[in-house]
């Protein structure tokens, strides 16, 4: 069985559970050393998003606006993820229905000179995508901050950094972390 080399500390690590509707959840939860409206900026703002989120982001801010993220390296003029703003209270709460059946929340509370940011998927359960959904998620979660700093994630040598089965070699590594930890009972 292949091992994580990527050391990740429990208190970074996505929490997987299941909602009152039977779907899965993934939830991070981190400190960030900015403002909430910083923050915010940085998971609305689709040239902030692009550094952190997706290649390439679309978002019309309102209740029924479209969000549309280009995750990975595509080309097409498809949006990878599709969805609708649902729920929108800004600067502290986006929710976002996705035409896959997923659903992403962020939620910021603003504590002295940080922000608590908690990031919730909801999707129909199902092992695997489960652990590479988590890793895709913490891959940009562990991101956001330097991306707050002005440090923007470089999408073509990430995707470029593939290990010998042709995957991105830095989620392959936190994919594994994910699989091989003990599960909840």
């Amino acid at each position: 069985m292949q091992q994580s080399t990527h050391p990740i500390p429990p208190e970074a690590e996505g929490v997987i559970g299941i909602d009152p509707n039977q779907r899965a959840t993934i939830r991070f939860e981190r400190v960030l050393a900015h403002p909430i409206d910083r923050v915010w900026q940085s998971i609305t703002e689709p040239d902030q998003m692009e550094m952190w989120l997706a290649v390439r982001a679309r978002v019309d801010l309102r209740v029924g606006g479209h969000f549309d993220l280009w995750l990975g390296a595509s080309d097409s003029e498809a949006p990878v993820s599709s969805g609708t703003i649902t729920t929108l209270d800004a600067p502290r709460r986006i929710d976002v229905a996705f035409t896959d059946g997923s659903t992403l929340s962020w939620q910021l509370h603003a504590e002295a000179d940080a922000t608590r940011l908690v990031f919730i998927d909801t999707r129909p359960p199902d092992e695997r995508a489960r652990n590479s959904v988590l890793a895709g998620w913490h891959i940009r979660v562990d991101h956001l901050p330097r991306a707050l700093d002005g440090t923007a994630l470089d999408w073509p040598a990430l995707d470029a950094d593939r290990n010998e089965h042709g995957y991105v070699r830095p989620m392959a590594e936190i994919y594994w972390h994910y699989r091989n930890r003990p599960r909840p009972s």
